[in-house]
């Protein structure tokens, strides 16, 4: 189009290939409209003369819609678009500064220099280690394409081996290691086999060298048969990342690369609808990264597929009925439509994790949430599960009066059903205590909650799986590199996010069952509200310490063979935050503006005494 030979372009894609395309339309001077569609009439192809099917949203993904602020048409408010607007270039692009840069990786007749020729790909000179990559620019209503030198350590470390070949074996070896390892990390595999080789060779080498020589090169075939074979021989690639499975030290990891092309092939097969191979797949990656919460929700997708697809199956025909209305029959309905399926299925459910109903009810019941919101919804679900199967009757019927709602009568109908049954296996079993109504197990399974700190990036209204944590940590440090002036409140409330993204995962961990994998998000967690405390001051680090507690009192209730402990460390927590000489030399003189603070965290040591005491008795 910049080049005048193609006039109009008519298609369907995603989002992100929308802006990007739009960044390049409005800088050459063009115009570009689209409209939201759904997924299913995107795939299916439904879209010429059927304009009735373009309004054909799922309720899943009327709730993603929703965090996007565009809503069913007729129903929006201020600051909302309908969903069957027509955007334009200024709706896509709504930047001031925009830019568009790309570097040309391969080959293509689709980009060419002034003179007509095809802009090569990327090229590398072995010897100098020197990469010439051409950079497409798109701005100020122009196309440049301009050819970038990078260098690489290949010609620190070559020109360190040439200086040095007469040093000891070891010596040699080491700037071999760094030579090849760079060689490899540019995909020349013959040059960096070579330097292992000679490696092998240098005099003096040990034996335990020569094995850690071995590994490297071994690692090196792997990614060297992994980019130029084929990818239907899993076994041997995965064979050479396995015998040199101990390169960690070297900086190199073999364990992630087999993890990350295990998941390369469950993707594939789940995309190929080769549902039980995916699965097998998923598990294997499991097997090289334990705790990895994004591989447990593919497994876990796949296991519940057919549940989850009935549930949003119900959801859209009641939705419907209700004239795309939201509502609190709606919620209700949510709710006994996700027990009636899960219950209905289970037994020939097959899932790999602790507590299935947890997470279809993640799923489902509260899809679209935010997962602060999820959060706090699943924690005092974890305490109503807690007090169900340990709780004397007097402790049971005070707690579901004050944190629930219920009343007298229905908590006898509880107290009668467990009288009976002994024992609570999940809190969804509630759905079988006959005698309590819809709005009951509403205000039991799907209980209103209060948030208790706010998450910077869903104020933003950025939609955003929290559970993964690598993209709130690195919007952190990108958002505290751009504070040149240094800690600023902008980071104290990133901070937290990335602090709560952990507790998020933690718990999620804790319901798939990886008891290790909890442990260590929980512990990051708490690393990350100490982060505050000791770079902030004010108001923040006071509610970060507060948040410390929270976390040893829910790791207390998970897992209860290191209760004792976990509790002692909440009240520690705590008695920082009550103690006015240790929080006034933890916080500063602030404890003016903390009273209710203070008073909640009274309150929570006098309620973990009393558990104590129980555990005592």
């Amino acid at each position: 189009m910049a080049r005048g030979e193609v006039d109009l372009i008519i298609g369907v894609g995603g989002v992100p290939e929308a802006v990007l395309s739009g960044i390049i339309v409005k800088q050459l001077g063009g115009e570009m409209t689209l409209r939201i569609l759904p997924l299913g009439v995107a795939q299916e192809e439904q879209l010429l003369g059927k304009l009735k099917n373009w309004d054909l949203f799922k309720k899943s993904e009327i709730d993603i819609l929703r965090n996007f602020r565009i809503v069913r048409p007729g129903t929006e408010k201020e600051g909302e678009i309908p969903w069957n607007r027509i955007l334009t270039i200024k709706d896509i692009v709504n930047g001031k500064d925009v830019v568009f840069t790309a570097s040309v990786i391969k080959k293509t007749p689709w980009i060419r220099l002034p003179d007509g020729e095809e802009v090569p790909g990327v090229d590398i000179n072995p010897e100098s280690g020197d990469i010439k990559v051409h950079v497409v620019r798109v701005a100020n209503n122009k196309v440049e394409v301009v050819p970038v030198i990078y260098k690489t350590a290949i010609e620190k470390f070559f020109k360190q081996y040439t200086d040095n070949q007469d040093k000891d074996g070891e010596a040699s070896v080491n700037i071999l290691f760094q030579l090849g390892k760079a060689y490899s990390e540019f995909g020349l595999f013959q040059q960096a086999r070579d330097c292992i080789q000679k490696a092998k060779i240098c005099n003096g080498i040990s034996e335990d060298l020569i094995q850690r020589c071995n590994c490297v090169y071994e690692y090196i075939s792997g990614l060297d048969f992994l980019t130029k074979k084929s990818l239907q021989t899993p076994k041997e690639i995965v064979e050479h990342f396995e015998k040199s499975a101990h390169l960690d030290k070297d900086g190199l990891s073999p364990k992630r690369m087999s993890k990350r092309f295990y998941e390369y092939l469950g993707d594939k097969d789940r995309q190929n609808k080769l549902y039980d191979e995916a699965v097998e797949h998923y598990k294997k990656a499991l097997e090289y990264s334990s705790h990895e919460l994004k591989l447990y929700r593919k497994l876990n997708s796949i296991q519940m597929k057919d549940i989850i697809d009935e549930y949003f199956s119900r959801i859209d025909k009641k939705y419907q009925e209700l004239n795309y209305k939201n509502s609190k029959e709606l919620e209700e309905c949510k709710l006994k439509i996700a027990l009636e399926v899960f219950y209905d299925n289970k037994r020939q459910l097959n899932v790999s994790c602790r507590n299935p109903w947890l997470i279809f009810f993640r799923r489902t019941v509260l899809h679209g949430k935010t997962p602060s919101y999820k959060l706090a919804v699943l924690v005092k679900l974890l305490k109503l599960y807690k007090k169900l199967i340990r709780a004397s009757d007097d402790d049971l019927n005070l707690f579901l009066n004050t944190e629930f709602g219920m009343s007298g009568e229905e908590v006898d109908i509880i107290l009668d059903y467990r009288k009976v049954n002994k024992q609570f296996h999940s809190v969804s079993e509630l759905y079988f205590v006959k005698g309590l109504s819809l709005e009951s197990l509403s205000k039991l399974l799907f209980p209103n909650v209060r948030i208790e700190s706010q998450n910077e990036l869903e104020d933003s209204e950025i939609p955003l799986s929290i559970s993964l944590v690598e993209a709130v940590e690195r919007r952190n440090k990108n958002i505290l590199e751009e504070l040149r002036e240094g800690f600023k409140e902008e980071a104290q409330e990133h901070s937290y996010a990335v602090a709560e993204a952990y507790h998020y995962v933690g718990m999620a961990l804790y319901d798939v069952g990886d008891d290790e994998g909890s442990k260590i998000n929980y512990k990051m967690a708490t690393t990350k509200f100490n982060e505050i405390i000791e770079k902030f001051t004010g108001i923040t680090p006071f509610n970060a310490q507060y948040r410390i507690g929270n976390l040893y009192e829910e790791l207390a209730l998970l897992f209860e063979n290191e209760q004792t402990n976990y509790y002692d460390k909440a009240i520690e927590t705590y008695t920082h935050i009550i103690d006015e000489q240790k929080s006034n030399k933890l916080f500063g003189y602030i404890r003016g503006l903390m009273g209710i603070r203070i008073w909640q965290a009274k309150e929570r040591v006098n309620y973990i005494k009393k558990e104590l005491h129980m555990l005592d008795s």
